[in-house]
C-alpha cells in the first residue's frame, strides 16, 4: 500500500514541520510506503518570502534555510512539487490512500485564502482523491470553536467522503458532531513516536550552551508571555548568571535539544509542551492571547492531569510554585501518553486496512 500524507510541511514553524515528519516516520516504522505530497499554495509563499524581504531580517533567512536542510534530510516528499489544487486535481492520483493531517490543515482561514481571496480551495479536504481510494483525516484541527455556517456548507460534501476522520481536540469534536459524525479524539502525531525516535535527529548547537530557561513564544503582542518569561529570569536566573533562548535563528534539531536539555521550558506553543512532556521536562504553559486555538493544549494538559501548569494571569503566587515544584508526575504522564499513543496507533491501521488492500469500508461513526 502506497500511502500519500497532506500537511503543512512548508511552514517555517518547528511544530509543522515535527508534526509532518512524525506521521511520516510512524508509516515507515509500520512498513509502508508513504510520500508526503509536496503541496505548496503558491500565493502563500509568495506572501511568507514578501514578509521575510520586507523585514530586512537576515535571520529569518538563516532559519528557512536550516528548515529547508531538515526537510531535504528527512523528509520523503513527493517529486512533483503542486502550486494549486488544480494541479492535484490533474496528477496527484498515484496512491493507494491519502490522509490529511495533523496540525490546523482545516482551519477556515487557509480554506478561503490560500489560493485567492476570491478562491476557496478544498484541497486539505482530499477533493481531488479519486473515489475509488481511500480518504483519512488523522487528528486534524479546525483552528476554531465554530465554523460558521457558509464553511460548513461549503465543506460537509466532501468530510462526507471520507473513510475515516479522527480529530486533536475536544472542540473539534463538537464541531464534527454537527455534521453528525462522532469523531475519535487521537493524538498528534508527533506523539506517536517515543524520545529515542527524536534523538536521531536532535542536533547540538554550535555554541554548546544549556540554558537554564528556554522560551518559545509564539506571535505578535503577546504580552502576559513576555512579562512572565521577564519575571522568571529576573527572579531566578538572572543572578545566577544563566541564559535564556530568545530569539536565535535556529535549526528543528537544535530545537529540540535546548527544550530536551533545559531545566525549564515557557511556552505558549502546543508543540512546545508536546516536546517538554515528551522530554520531560518541566513547563509552564501560557494560552496564546487573542486566539482561538488554545483547546488544544487544554485538551492534552486535561489528559495527562497537568492543567495546572497552565497560566493564564499574572499571578506571581502561582507562577513561583511551578518554578518551584519538581514533582510532576512523570511516570504518570509517560504512561498515560504511551497509552493513548498505542490506542491512536491502533485507530490508525484500523482506518487504513490491511496491506496492501484498498478496501472502500466507512469508518466514520454516523
Amino acid at each position: 500500500m502506497k500511502i500519500a500524507t497532506l500537511t503543512f510541511h512548508w511552514s517555517e514553524n518547528y511544530g509543522a514541520v515535527l508534526q509532518a515528519y512524525a506521521l511520516q516516520r510512524h508509516l515507515q516504522l509500520e512498513g509502508y510506503e508513504t510520500e508526503i505530497i509536496n503541496y505548496i499554495p503558491l500565493r502563500v509563499r509568495f506572501i511568507q518570502i514578501c514578509l521575510k524581504l520586507r523585514s530586512k531580517n537576515i535571520n529569518e533567512f538563516v532559519k528557512l534555510n536550516k528548515f529547508n536542510k531538515f526537510r531535504k534530510k528527512n523528509l520523503v516528499l513527493s517529486r512533483s512539487i503542486f502550486y494549486t489544487n488544480r494541479m492535484l486535481h490533474k496528477k496527484c492520483i498515484n496512491y493507494d490512500s491519502y490522509i490529511c493531517g495533523s496540525d490546523q490543515i482545516w482551519n477556515e482561514s487557509f480554506l478561503l485564502t490560500a489560493e485567492g481571496k476570491r478562491k476557496s480551495t478544498l484541497s486539505y479536504y482530499l477533493d481531488f482523491v479519486p473515489e475509488d481510494k481511500k480518504r483519512i483525516a488523522y487528528a486534524v484541527s479546525f483552528g476554531t470553536e465554530k465554523l460558521r455556517t457558509e464553511i460548513k456548507l461549503l465543506v460537509e460534501p466532501e468530510i462526507k467522503k471520507f473513510r475515516a476522520i479522527s480529530v486533536r481536540e475536544e472542540t473539534g469534536q463538537k464541531i464534527m458532531q454537527e455534521f453528525s459524525i462522532n469523531a475519535p479524539l487521537v493524538i498528534d502525531p508527533t506523539l506517536l513516536l517515543d524520545k529515542k525516535e527524536y534523538d536521531r535527529i536532535i542536533e547540538c548547537p554550535d555554541n554548546k550552551d544549556k540554558y537554564a530557561l528556554f522560551s518559545y513564544i509564539l506571535h505578535d503582542k503577546q504580552k502576559l508571555a513576555h512579562q512572565i518569561k521577564a519575571y522568571i529570569h529576573d527572579q531566578y536566573f538572572k543572578n545566577q548568571g544563566e541564559k535564556y533562548y530568545a530569539s536565535e535563528p535556529i535549526g528543528i534539531g537544535e530545537w529540540l535539544y535546548n527544550i530536551k536539555n533545559t531545566r525549564f521550558v515557557l511556552t505558549n506553543s502546543f508543540h512546545g509542551v508536546v516536546f517538554s512532556l515528551i522530554f520531560n521536562t518541566p513547563f509552564i504553559a501560557i494560552p496564546v492571547e487573542n486566539s482561538k486555538m488554545n483547546d488544544r493544549i487544554y485538551t492534552l494538559l486535561k489528559t495527562v492531569n497537568l492543567t495546572d501548569r497552565i497560566v493564564e494571569n499574572f499571578d506571581k503566587k502561582q507562577i513561583n510554585k511551578l518554578i518551584r515544584k519538581s514533582d510532576i508526575d512523570w511516570i504518570y504522564v509517560n504512561k498515560t501518553i504511551q497509552k493513548d499513543r498505542n490506542r491512536s496507533i491502533e485507530y490508525l491501521k484500523d482506518s487504513l486496512g490491511p496491506k496492501g488492500s484498498n478496501r472502500d469500508e466507512t469508518y466514520l461513526e454516523n
